[in-house]
């Protein structure tokens, strides 16, 4: 991907959250990076706005993951 902000930090410092959880600062720093592209995070505990995300420990991934590919989850109300 070409980057869009030559000026973004690699180094984040950032106070400590729940158990594994990555810091807000990281999520904004790749979008000012890359722009507006497709975004996933992985291993994913909750969403955030303009992510799909997946993970195990999150209540519903917003994506599957197939060996080489990623496809949006389809959500169906149950009969």
């Amino acid at each position: 991907l070409e980057r869009k902000h030559a000026g973004i930090k690699q180094v984040v410092y950032s106070p400590l959250g729940a158990h594994s959880e990555k810091p807000w600062e990281v999520r904004h720093r790749l979008e000012l990076l890359y722009g507006d592209v497709p975004r996933i995070e992985l291993f994913s505990r909750s969403a955030a706005p303009g992510w799909s995300h997946w993970g195990n420990q999150c209540a519903a991934a917003s994506v599957e993951l197939i060996p080489g590919c990623a496809i949006d989850v389809v959500k169906t109300e149950a009969a």
